[in-house]
């Protein structure tokens, strides 16, 4: 589709945004929003935004000389992460890294085909690069060109963008509604791990599990040696097994023997930063004859007690993350914990049908959340076409 091109700076007026100064703190507190990029980075209700992370008062509106932003105006990023759009839902102020667009002629240009269009503009060969990335000036803003087909047709392509990324952040919505749940689940069943107040047993995890840490890199190694695949930290996440990249080791086949993954195992993480202490994943034998590093720990549950699932959720928990902070040695931001210390772990036991019946519910709502990312990359590959059917080439 062809249509005529015009330059942003003939159909909008380019408004810079300011950052009333720090040091002054009466000018920061209840007043009126004010949009920084992280702001317009989770904006997720339709592009629309109201509500901010910080506010500025009255007295730094009426001091800094910063411009208001009227309501149903088209906010663009243009400094550092250039791209990220949002349409006013009330009057606000933004910082100097964001421009409004007020449109000059409402009868021809309309605002959401704007949204639309403006996120399509490759700026990467016009940018200036600094420090922390690309930046466009304001000249260059007033020249970036726009695809701009007649108003009817405008509406009717905002339209069908709007109603294909409804379906999108509906969905994705919901995904998050199953990760709260996956959180949940475990409370409402078995209460609150950390005053128990089911009074469930309590054991050490080296009672109901065998722990032991992983193979060592070692590059002069001889004899009978095999090359096989191993977990490194990298690949343990919390709650998932990342298995994009995969690198082998040349052990001993005793290791091998010794280190080798079986179904149902819980791999830990031995430290990182300290928010992701307790990082655990279940393995499920994704890979043939695979072992893992000295950097994870294996937790092998005696099943006829403690289920793999209801283990790793303990781990990964609120409960888990506070023991395992409390327990681990920390260093200029890094944090880690020794074998010792996961043994030790006070592991609520409930009866094993309990724990088996969690697991059920859990890998239900795993099973929703698979089905609803296969959608939500349907929809993004649809969402996609259409841009490029609009905005491509114009």
């Amino acid at each position: 589709m062809n249509y005529s091109k015009v330059k942003l700076g003939e159909i909008c007026y380019i408004n810079m945004g300011k950052t009333p100064s720090r040091s002054k703190l009466q000018y920061w507190g209840p007043g009126f929003p004010w949009v920084s990029i992280a702001d317009l980075s989770s904006c997720r209700s339709a592009g629309v935004i109201g509500e901010t992370k910080e506010q500025i008062t009255t007295l730094a509106v009426k001091e800094s000389g910063i411009k208001i932003v009227p309501a149903n105006t088209l906010l663009y990023s243009f400094k550092l992460s250039i791209g990220k759009v949002a349409i006013t839902k009330t009057e606000l102020f933004t910082n100097e890294a964001i421009v409004a667009l007020p449109i000059k002629d409402t009868e021809r240009v309309d605002i959401k085909y704007l949204y639309h269009a403006i996120q399509n503009i490759n700026v990467s060969g016009i940018g200036d690069k600094a420090v922390k990335g690309l930046t466009l000036n304001k000249e260059k803003l007033q020249s970036l060109e726009i695809s701009l087909p007649d108003l009817p047709t405008q509406k009717h392509i905002a339209s069908i963008l709007d109603k294909a990324d409804a379906l999108r952040q509906q969905n994705r919505q919901l995904l998050n509604y199953y990760d709260e749940l996956l959180q949940s689940t475990f409370i409402e069943m078995f209460g609150d791990p950390v005053s128990n107040n089911n009074g469930w047993t309590v054991k050490r995890l080296d009672e109901i599990a065998e722990v032991v840490s992983g193979v060592a890199k070692n590059t002069g190694l001889a004899g009978d040696l095999i090359e096989v695949p191993y977990m490194r930290v990298a690949n343990v996440q919390d709650g998932a097994l990342d298995l994009r990249e995969i690198k082998t080791i040349r052990v001993f086949k005793r290791d091998y023997e010794k280190y080798q993954l079986k179904s149902g195992d819980v791999l830990m993480t031995e430290g990182g930063d300290p928010d992701k202490l307790g990082r655990a994943a279940i393995w499920g034998e994704e890979i043939p004859d695979c072992i893992h590093q000295n950097h994870i720990f294996r937790v092998r549950p005696n099943y006829l007690v403690a289920d793999s699932e209801f283990l790793c959720s303990q781990f990964g928990s609120i409960y888990g993350k506070k023991y395992f902070l409390r327990a681990a040695k920390q260093t200029t931001g890094i944090a880690s914990i020794n074998m010792t210390q996961l043994k030790n772990f006070p592991v609520l036991v409930p009866p094993i049908e309990m724990q088996k019946e969690y697991k059920d519910v859990m890998h239900k709502i795993r099973q929703q959340k698979e089905i609803l990312s296969s959608e939500i990359m349907e929809q993004d590959m649809l969402f996609n076409t259409l841009l490029a059917k609009y905005f491509t080439n114009n």
